[in-house]
This record gives structure tokens, sequence and C-alpha cells, in this order.
């Protein structure tokens, strides 16, 4: 007490003041000395007692234990009920298989889900790309009726963030579009709760353009305490389908569109050239040593995380119809693999690899062609050629569309 008395007398007037009534001090102004308020006039430079302040706020604030969202891992977190709505805070992958199949079923139900966003895949990426963090996975629910998923990582920066950003295209937040704002106001009414001192910032990664948190976060997050930053990250190529081919290739460059004609006709023609659907899960072997021998750096990422994504998530995927093989044959031979998503918008070209020794009859190209021509003829709507900015996907057509990432931080109190 003795010490938290010398803290008093060594501040000027109006910082003594505030902090009495910010830390319950119970001096009263007509208990100071004459001298003590003339010193502390002569003390006008309030920058530094700005300063002070601010020091002995946060020294204050650091004194209170991380007993929030970056609890260990063994505490667990008790439901929370608002407004009807229940949110779970879980520190591990959920194991129940009927949850999964709930959590299944959203991403492949609602309008913004995809594969990346299922299960299978958040999952076994979590284990391929090695990830530094720990899990924070939310949902919400009313009556047991799975309203909303939000798989999140805490990192050792005190970041809160959608895991795998490095390795999945998409990750908006699955929720029923109908419940999204009271949903997201749930949400954050609970992280605003459960913030503590080692928490720094909370962040939503590879948010596309169109998704309902872009609109509906920024009024919730300032009346929850959080300030919002959006950031134009990078872009996902994808080609708007027309109703016919004929259509498609009028719509190219004139140069792109005799090319990509040429080489298809020349691939058929005097190549007998076939995109075969593979259901047949053993041959991903055969597409992967493709996707490993084209080197560099592409060449270098399927052999450091994307083979064993893909052997993990391949036989789930490929059974309920979300992960396609597609083989081009030219001559009787394999001469491209197509490794490709689905979604309820079209196909997604998730990656690609070719033989060699076909190169003479442009594979990659070939093969990509007949398959937005199956796309078109199927009536889906896009054609997604995913993230990067290779140039193959603007000859194709690709039209660049932004993905965002949101970050939210707790606003001084």
């Amino acid at each position: 007490m003795e010490k938290q008395q010398v803290i008093w007398r060594r501040c000027p007037t109006a910082l003594y003041f505030e902090l009495a009534r910010k830390f319950g001090h119970a001096r009263k102004r007509e208990h100071l000395t004459a001298s003590r308020r003339n010193a502390c006039h002569l003390l006008d430079c309030w920058p530094t007692v700005t300063r002070v302040f601010r020091k002995i706020a946060n020294l204050m604030e650091s004194l209170r234990s991380a007993d929030g969202l970056s609890r260990p891992d063994e505490t667990r977190f008790e439901p929370v009920q608002i407004d009807g709505l229940t949110v779970h805070c879980q520190t591990s992958w959920p194991v129940d298989a009927a949850f999964l199949d709930r959590w299944n079923d959203l991403s492949i139900q609602l309008p913004a889900g995809t594969p990346f966003q299922s299960p299978a895949w958040q999952i076994a990426g979590w284990n391929a790309g090695r990830i530094v963090g720990r899990i924070r996975f939310i949902t919400v629910d009313r009556n047991g009726e799975l309203l909303a998923v939000l798989p999140l990582c805490l990192n050792p920066h005190g970041g809160l963030h959608s895991p795998e950003a490095s390795i999945s295209d998409y990750l908006d937040p699955l929720i029923v579009p109908e419940h999204e704002p009271a949903c997201w106001a749930v949400i954050l009414a609970f992280m605003a709760a459960q913030w503590d001192r080692k928490l720094v910032e909370f962040t939503l990664h590879n948010i596309r353009e169109w998704a309902a948190c872009r609109s509906i976060l920024p009024t919730l997050a300032e009346t929850a305490g959080f300030s919002l930053e959006e950031t134009l990250v990078q872009y996902a190529p994808a080609i708007q389908l027309p109703a016919s081919w004929d259509e498609y290739l009028m719509s190219l460059e004139a140069h792109e569109r005799k090319e990509l004609r040429r080489k298809i006709n020349k691939a058929e023609t005097k190549g007998e050239a076939r995109l075969l659907k593979c259901e047949d899960a053993s041959l991903l072997e055969k597409a992967l040593v493709s996707m490993e021998s084209v080197g560099g750096e592409k060449g270098a990422s399927v052999g450091g995380y994307v083979r064993p994504l893909i052997e993990a998530i391949a036989p789930a995927l490929m059974r309920d119809g979300r992960l396609e093989l597609w083989v081009l044959h030219i001559l009787g031979q394999p001469a491209c693999y197509l490794i490709q998503l689905t979604s309820s918008m079209g196909p997604m070209l998730y990656n690609l690899g070719y033989e060699p020794s076909m190169k003479e009859w442009s594979p990659g190209v070939v093969a990509v062609g007949m398959s937005i021509r199956n796309a078109i003829a199927a009536e889906t709507k896009v054609f997604d050629l995913l993230r990067g900015s290779e140039p193959y996907k603007h000859k194709l057509g690709g039209v660049d569309r932004p993905l965002y990432r949101l970050t939210l931080k707790r606003k001084p109190t």
C-alpha cells in the first residue's frame, strides 16, 4: 500500500484523480496540500503525462490472467446461451461422427460451401500444413440445429485466425444465411467476453467478394467493441460460362481463340484425345507424380503439402463426388491429369500435371479446354481456376475475383 501511495504522490493532479477513479483510490481533492497542488500545476507537459498514464494502465491490464481464449487447452469452455442461440468453443477438432456429418452437410448445402470448408479438408489440411498453433473451434446451434461453423487457430503471437489459409483457397465461415446476422452477433459477444491480454487480433482469411460477413461485420464489430480492417490480399480467376462452347470461344481474344481451337482439334483428330473421369482413387498416385515432375516451386509444393493432403482427403471427397480425377488420353496413353473440386457453382481446377513425353500435344491446355467444354455442356455457371496468376488462366478467359482478409481488434476500454 505504501508503494501505491508513492505512485499517487508522483502523479499530476488530473492524472491523480483519473487513477483514483479507475483503480479505487479514495483521496479527495480537498485533502491535497497546497504545495502538492502547486507542484502539480508546474507539470504541464501533458503528452508525457499521457504516456505515463498509458504505461500504468497497461501495467494494470497486464496483471489480468489469460483465462479467456488463450487459456490452456485442457481448460474447457462452457457453452454460452445468448438470445436462444448456443455458442460452443472446443480446443480440438471434433471427432463425433454425427457432428462431422452435419458439418459436412453445411459445406455441401450452403451457397458459400466448398470442399475447402469441409471437415475432411480442414482436419487433413491442419495435419498436412504442419501448422503451429492451437485449435479454437467455434460453433453456434439452436436447439441442436447446427447454424454456424467457425474453425480458428490461436498462434503463438496472439493471433486468432482462419487456419490453413495457404492451402485453402476459400475460407468463408459456414453460416446458414437467414441466421448469419444473429450468429455473428453472438460469436462477437462470446469473443468480447473471452478476450484476454494475450490476444492481439482476430482474422478471417480468404473471404470472397460476395461473402455476407463483409457487409454484416462492420456494424456488429463496432457494437461489440471491435475495430475492423478489410484488406484485399489476392485474386482467384474464374470463367463465367456462357450457354454454348462457340459463345465461349468467341469471348476469347482472337489469338487465344485460334490457338485453343487448333490445339484441341489436333489432339482429337490426330491423337484421338479423350478426357475421361477416373473413379479409381489409386490412380491419384500417378497424377501426383506427374505434378511433382513439373519441378520448381510448384513441384516442391506438391511434394511438401499437396501430396499428404490429397492422399488424406481423396477417399472421402471422391466418395461424396466432391473431388474428381480426370485423365486426358492421347494415342491411348495418359497425357495429362486434372484434379478438380466440385461446388454448387461448378468445377474448380485444383491442380494439373502432364507427361513430359506428351508435351508436343499441349496436354495441359487441351485438358483444361476440354474440361471447360464439359462444364458448359453440363450447364454449370462458373469454371473456377482458383488462386494464382498463371498466364494460362487469363488466356482462357479467367476474370480476377478478389479475396479479402478481415482483421478485428479489440478497442481500448
